[in-house]
């Protein structure tokens, strides 16, 4: 571990315990230990959200400037998982076909975002593109075809649509285009399924040590009712309900609501349950 991660640690470590002192106001705090360091620091992360863009003849995937809706191309990233960065090499110049409809300067374009979620434990990829409108899906599944051509490890491609001039990237509407809308993951012990809407941990070990962590100190038992708030797909709630008597999740998420749901059937666990509202109500 090089110094700069180690210090990009603490910088975090300090910013939990800034926000901890914050909110007891001066009150005794609870320690706030060292950040565990990623096992890995290239190819890590397995989902990504990234802006089309064009210059000139050509299209461009990348990351907004900072304060700025100015897009930083990143034709290559080195901590996107392969599939990641070999979806992006190959949907670039397919994109380059389509430049009327991209975003160009200040103006929002027909073809806004693509989403990927890459699945470690099925070496699967998974990409969501976000359109202005539900129009065009002809040039979608064209778009798709090619794109199975060139990525053989392709589980899906999605639609997603978000008309809004703000800045949330996904709209309340999807689309199957191609394949299956979802992929699976293995946490702990486990299988997830996540649909492109839905919130993963980017860093699927990292993720792995923290849910291990957390069954270690809660210690579930069969007397005990366990909340998980914010729960996303239910990773945590379902391995809480392997444990303990009952596990509730909250979720304010549809989409990951469902396929909550859906892997508690699939991993035959019949004492979790899942609420789609948010933690506050």
């Amino acid at each position: 571990m090089g110094e700069g991660y180690a210090q990009s640690l603490e910088i975090k470590r300090k910013a939990v315990a800034e926000a901890f002192a914050a909110h007891f106001e001066g009150k005794e705090t609870p320690e706030i230990l060292p950040v565990r360091p990623s096992e890995t620091l290239r190819g890590y992360r397995a989902s990504s959200k990234l802006a089309f863009s064009r210059r000139d003849r050509l299209a461009g995937l990348g990351i907004y400037r900072e304060g700025s809706h100015d897009v930083v191309d990143i034709p290559r990233c080195p901590i996107h998982n392969p599939l990641i960065s070999l979806a992006v090499k190959e949907l670039s110049p397919l994109a380059s076909k389509l430049l009327p409809l991209l975003p160009y300067g200040k103006k929002t374009g027909w073809l806004r975002y693509a989403a990927f979620t890459a699945s470690e434990a099925q070496g699967k990829l998974l990409v969501a593109l976000v359109t202005a409108d539900d129009s065009q899906a002809g040039i979608l599944s064209s778009l798709a075809a090619r794109l199975r051509e060139k990525l053989p490890f392709l589980s899906g491609v999605v639609r997603n649509v978000n008309p809004t001039q703000g800045n949330e990237i996904f709209g309340p509407k999807w689309e199957n285009i191609w394949g299956e809308g979802f992929i699976t993951e293995r946490f702990l012990d486990i299988t997830a399924r996540a649909g492109a809407g839905a919130f993963l941990q980017a860093n699927r070990s990292q993720a792995n040590a923290a849910y291990r962590e957390i069954l270690r100190l809660l210690a579930p038992t069969k007397e005990d009712r366990a909340l998980d708030l914010y729960c996303g797909v239910g990773a945590i709630t379902l391995n809480l309900a392997k444990a303990a008597g009952e596990a509730v999740g909250i979720e304010i998420n549809p989409v990951a609501v469902a396929d909550a749901k859906v892997s508690a059937r699939e991993n035959s666990i019949k004492n979790a349950s899942f609420v789609e509202a948010s933690a506050e109500e």
